[in-house]
């Protein structure tokens, strides 16, 4: 089985044109993609690749993943790639409904969930757990550096990244030996908590 992989023009960044190292990891990307598609009985996904929109990195819409360029070549790759792949596996194909409210929180609980799942697809394609998940945590990690730099902002339907980071770490408690004193980890977060 093997994904469909379309290197298009995107509105806002213009005509795509991969080096050979974004190639190569386009290639790695693929791999994964199908590997995920065969452990989970679904149809190849589409991947869109393009220039950087600031701040995100991919996306996935519809049945399709879109990734960036710069992406193609982050350590955060994998990460970025399993949480859209995991969005793609749980089905996050419909609009969320309900009030704006309502909304909002149904997609948080989808990113939440989307999350945890790209630990299950990592480990799945041959990391260990603890790997898996240090993986999804560092790309974590880094957008609640990002954030806090005012880098990037938290966009609609996501927590706040500490906030996922918790939520994450919380669902791997045969991992809790080594992630409890991780930064943003569920106890070292409500003991930061203010008063309120």
């Amino acid at each position: 089985m093997r994904s469909i992989i379309l290197a298009l023009c995107l509105a806002l960044g213009g005509c795509v044109s991969l080096t050979a190292s974004q190639q190569a990891s386009l290639a790695e990307v693929h791999a994964l993609a199908d590997r995920t598609a065969q452990a989970y009985h679904r149809r190849p996904i589409y991947i869109l690749v393009g220039r950087a929109v600031t701040g995100v990195g991919g996306s996935y819409r519809g049945g399709m993943i879109t990734v960036s360029t710069p992406m193609l070549l982050s350590r955060h790759r994998d990460a970025l790639i399993a949480h859209e792949l995991g969005h793609y596996v749980l089905g996050h194909e419909t609009p969320v409904d309900g009030s704006a409210l309502e909304a909002a929180h149904a997609q948080e609980r989808r990113e939440l969930d989307a999350n945890a799942k790209a630990v299950e697809i990592l480990t799945r394609a041959g990391r260990s757990e603890a790997a898996a998940l240090a993986l999804v945590y560092e790309h974590l990690q880094a957008f609640q550096r990002a954030v806090e730099a005012g880098g990037t902002v938290v966009p609609w339907g996501h927590r706040l990244p500490c906030e996922e980071i918790a939520d994450l770490l919380a669902r791997f408690p045969a991992q809790r030996r080594w992630t409890a004193g991780l930064e943003c980890a569920p106890g070292i977060l409500d003991a930061n908590a203010a008063p309120r």
